[in-house]
């Protein structure tokens, strides 16, 4: 709900970065140790494309509309209900790919087994 709320804002979070980052971080751990997965590379893709314009202004509505729901749940209490409903609101922005690269390159140095695609300000 913090990362949801503060990308909203157009503000930066820490705790919900450091959040973030370490789920991030925990989820390529995972496949790593326990599904035999060799390597990983990490894409941040968020090129607008002219031709998925529809698309996108579809899932920006739904997302939107999942935000003002999850609002509502938060406000009437239903906190569980709340950050299940925020979990499909997330929207990735340059800065958390940033964030997330950062954690990630620290957590896992250059041991060759996770990549991390970096090209920012393209599009």
């Amino acid at each position: 709900d913090r990362l949801v709320e503060a990308t909203e804002r157009g503000i930066r979070d820490p705790i919900a970065e450091t959040k973030y980052s370490q789920y991030m971080i925990s989820r390529c751990t995972h496949l790593l140790q326990y599904a035999q997965v060799s390597s990983i590379y990490l894409v941040f893709d968020g090129i607008r494309v002219p031709l998925k314009s529809g698309t996108n202004a579809s899932r920006e509505s739904k997302r939107q509309q999942n935000i003002v729901e999850a609002r509502r749940l938060m406000s009437a209490g239903r906190r569980n209900e709340a950050l299940d409903k925020y979990k499909s609101c997330v929207k990735g922005t340059e800065e958390m790919a940033r964030v997330v690269c950062a954690a990630v390159e620290k957590e896992f140095g250059k041991d060759g087994k996770l990549g991390v695609g970096k090209k920012w300000g393209v599009g």
